[in-house]
This record gives structure tokens, C-alpha cells and sequence, in this order.
């Protein structure tokens, strides 16, 4: 994928015109990056997220100021006599279809529908024990700000997943990261979701990204020994159990973590199957 693009070119996928000259007049008015950007857009909140309104590639369904900062993309001012033109380097991250879901990179406007499912602890306790319980009341958007959006599409990507039947409302999350802590890849899916496939029909076309796209040789996963739902999405993607080790989790009765590999030679055996 292109590690850098006009801007033009990204707000033109999402149906909304930015040039150079916006940025020219901008300086003249003496307005910041951020007003001329807001300037131009003419975004308002209620037009996020409209209905049938497609998802877009990196850029679609995101409010200005997740734009000005969230992605870790940088806005480099390209200058000579003439012209001007902003150059946005970032790795635009892709929306993913399926057959009944839509999994969208997450943005700080997700952030009220994922704490709505995410605040939990029949999902929280699954997790690891660095997550707090009680979960703070502005924890969702914190862990936005300074862990999920800083690395989006450089070191980590993060997808809301989505219903098409309601593409507006984040009900899980799956997240792949390039450094394994041992695992690669983390998920979440809001309770009264659970048990009907939704997870394994979420990671499979991030696996193709992780492997197709990323270069991704292997991944690795983990889940509390105990968690079977866990482990049934890892054993239904062709991953292999290697090893189980101590652990600390959210809820103290799990006591130790299952490590699984999935090799790429071994998932484009599974996509075949399928």
C-alpha cells in the first residue's frame, strides 16, 4: 500500500473537495491548519455516518479532528511560487465487507458505542490484568488517544466491526499489531453478540491483510486457558496451540494463557478450504 497520497485524493474518496488553493487562502486569512481544514470540509457531526453512506478507505467516517490527528498521519506544507499542496503520509488503513458485517478503522467518534458494549466484565474479565476493573468512566476515550490511534496503520491497525443491518453502532473490536507481546492480534465482541459466528467472520479478512499486505510470516495469538470461545476462533482459523504459560487476567481464576501460531502457509490452506 502507498505510504503517502495527495490529500485531494483521500477526501475525494469520502465525496469531499479539498485543493490547494484552500490551503493558500487559507494562510492569507491567517487560519490554522485545522480551521482551514474544517473550512474546507464543511463537516458537521450529524453528517458522519449517514445513512447508506458507504464506508471509505483510511479517511471515511471520521470527524476533522480525528483527521488532524489521529492517524499518525503527518501534513507536510509542500511550498514554491506557484502552488501549494498538503501531502498526507500515512498508511491508509482499508474497510473490510463480509457477509453481514462491515469492520471500519476506528476513529474517536466510535469512541461512546464501544464503551457501550466494551464496559462489561463478562468481556472485560477475559482480558488481560493490566485493564482495570472498575473501567474508568473516560477510560474508552484515553485508551483512543494514547494507545489505539497514535500507531493506526504505521505499528498497529484497528477495526470497529459493525453490522451492516446497523453500521453505526461499534460492537467489537479486532486489533493486529506488528510487535508480539507474544500475540499479535486482540479482539472483543460485545455480549449479546456472542455465539453467532461474528468473530471468526471479523479476523478472517484481517488475517488476509495481515499476510497479503503487512508481510506478515506468522501470527500469534493468546487466550486465557478457560476462554472457549477464544479458543474456538483460533482453532476454526487453522492456528496451532504451541505452548501454554502463567498469566494474569482481568478475572483471577484464570490463571494461565494458551500461545497459538498461525504460519501463512497454513491460513492460505484454510482460505482454500473454504
Amino acid at each position: 500500500m502507498p505510504n503517502a497520497k495527495k490529500i485531494g485524493v483521500g477526501i475525494a474518496d469520502a465525496g469531499i473537495g479539498y485543493t490547494a488553493s484552500d490551503w493558500c487562502t487559507g494562510q492569507d486569512r491567517g487560519r490554522s491548519p485545522k480551521q482551514i481544514v474544517e473550512d474546507s470540509f464543511k463537516l458537521q457531526e450529524s453528517s458522519l455516518n449517514l445513512p447508506g453512506k458507504p464506508p471509505h478507505r483510511g479517511i471515511g467516517l471520521v470527524s476533522v479532528n480525528d483527521f488532524i490527528s489521529g492517524f499518525e498521519g503527518t501534513l507536510r506544507l509542500c511550498t514554491d511560487n506557484v502552488s501549494a499542496e498538503i501531502v498526507l503520509l500515512m498508511s491508509a488503513i482499508p474497510t473490510f465487507e463480509t457477509d453481514r458485517l462491515l469492520l471500519v478503522p476506528v476513529s474517536l467518534a466510535d469512541v461512546a458505542s464501544y464503551q457501550k458494549y466494551f464496559v462489561d466484565y463478562e468481556v472485560i474479565r477475559h482480558l488481560a490484568a493490566q485493564v482495570p476493573w472498575p473501567y474508568p468512566v473516560d477510560g474508552v476515550a484515553e485508551y483512543f488517544k494514547n494507545v489505539l490511534l497514535p500507531p493506526q496503520g504505521t505499528g498497529r491497525w484497528s477495526w470497529g466491526i459493525r453490522l451492516k443491518s446497523s453500521p453505526h453502532e461499534v460492537i467489537g473490536c479486532v486489533d493486529l499489531w506488528r510487535k508480539g507481546e507474544p500475540e499479535n492480534r486482540g479482539f472483543w465482541l460485545g455480549r449479546k453478540f456472542w455465539g453467532a459466528g461474528y468473530m471468526t467472520e471479523s479476523v478472517t479478512p484481517v488475517m488476509d491483510y495481515a499476510f497479503d499486505c503487512l508481510g506478515f510470516e506468522k501470527l500469534v495469538f493468546t487466550n486465557a486457558l478457560g476462554n472457549l470461545r477464544s479458543r474456538r476462533v483460533k482453532e476454526k482459523t487453522g492456528a496451532r496451540l504451541i505452548e501454554v504459560r502463567p498469566a494474569s487476567f482481568v478475572d483471577p481464576q484464570y490463571t494461565q494463557h494458551e500461545i497459538w501460531e498461525l504460519a501463512k502457509p497454513d491460513w492460505i490452506a484454510v482460505r482454500r478450504k473454504s
